[in-house]
């Protein structure tokens, strides 16, 4: 006899996204997917919601319409998807319209008649607006994008992103501004402490008042893991599989690179680079506890990048090939000794007057000028 061949029939399953609906008062469309692996009908509870598709089978998309809200008050409807036996259910919300003073003209008696907010435009509702995951997250900084789906309404005066340590952060000095109306952004957020779990959300800001978007969670790096991926993106930006010395295997555990000082904590405090083959660019880092950082007599050019390393105290970088002016060194007020001797720097020689702790600093073999 044949083996018996065993068949599973999967139950039947309705559901959407979203699963709630909002509008204006002033009415409007928008957009629901449905997900089913059966067929399906639309019915709605109230008169106002409606779909030009009120049946279909399987997966789709369809675009429910809303009349305008004349009342002043809120309301709200439910839509519900059936088929086979099971359900779902999508609430529908629709705020009210502001009444609204508005003059006759023509007659000289300045006559009142009462005008809904939605024949004016604005619907008293506040922004919808959106937060994703953040991105570029590193041990003191973070990015998170966005975006002011509608205006609500009036006029998006600010948008941003709030954050902090503890959930539903609101406006405060942890805050963002990334400029007005709808659309999307993203928000820078810096001086973050590593290592450190954080809660932001978007907002925007209208006549009616602020609103917040869903919140989502990051957990900033450790110094550690932070100051490998640095070292990672040194590597690749600086030739590292054409060093000459020593070379990093990146395959093995950070710990194990030659040329690296760490403190206690894996964090990057020494780099002995010199003399290595550099070729290409440094890049941009941040190595918060970096105090020397050695790669002289290698061929390293570009312009010297944005290094974020508030404790560095020695910089050795003569002979090397960069070009450009000479970077702004006050950033690093724990400096002690400089050397950019003879890597083709040009323009003024740089204030350096808040470098108090200055012991030593070389220009020579560079096309600078002044005093």
């Amino acid at each position: 006899f044949a083996n018996p061949v065993q068949v599973t029939v999967a139950n039947p399953a309705i559901s959407t996204v979203p699963g709630q609906l909002a509008f204006e008062g002033s009415g409007g469309s928008l957009s629901l997917n449905v997900f089913a692996n059966t067929s399906w009908t639309f019915s709605s509870n109230v008169p106002w919601i409606s779909t030009a598709k009120a049946s279909g089978s399987g997966n789709d998309t369809i675009s429910v319409a809303c009349l305008p809200n004349t009342a002043a008050t809120p309301r709200t409807g439910t839509i519900t998807l059936s088929g086979s036996g099971v359900s779902t259910q999508v609430n529908v919300a629709q705020s009210g319209s502001v009444l609204l003073p508005m003059y006759k003209g023509g007659n000289g008696r300045g006559d009142v008649m009462v005008a809904t907010a939605a024949f004016l435009g604005d619907t008293g509702a506040l922004p919808e607006v959106l937060t994703l995951p953040a991105v570029s997250v590193r041990m003191s900084s973070a990015e998170v994008p966005a975006e002011v789906v509608a205006a609500g309404g009036s006029e998006v005066s600010a948008r941003g992103v709030v954050w902090g340590t503890s959930p539903q952060p609101v406006l405060g000095p942890l805050a963002s501004t990334n400029g007005t109306g709808p659309g999307t952004f993203r928000a820078t957020l810096t001086n973050l402490q590593q290592n450190t779990r954080y809660y932001a959300r978007a907002y925007a800001t209208n006549s009616r008042g602020t609103a917040y978007g869903n919140e989502v969670t990051f957990t900033t790096l450790d110094c550690r893991t932070n100051d490998s991926l640095e070292m990672v993106k040194l590597y690749q930006s600086a030739g590292g599989p054409n060093w000459t010395r020593s070379r990093w295997d990146l395959s093995t555990p950070f710990d194990t690179w030659p040329d690296i000082g760490r403190d206690g904590s894996g964090c990057v405090t020494h780099l002995y680079l010199y003399g290595n083959g550099l070729n290409g660019s440094l890049p941009e880092m941040r190595l918060s506890e970096l105090v020397y950082l050695n790669a002289h007599d290698n061929t390293l050019s570009g312009n010297f990048p944005l290094l974020e390393a508030p404790k560095l105290a020695n910089l050795r970088l003569w002979n090397n090939q960069f070009s450009g002016q000479v970077p702004d060194l006050n950033r690093y007020p724990n400096l002690e000794y400089v050397n950019f001797g003879n890597s083709r720097f040009s323009g003024p020689i740089p204030e350096l007057g808040n470098l108090v702790k200055l012991k030593e600093i070389q220009f020579w073999g560079n096309q600078l000028s002044g005093p």
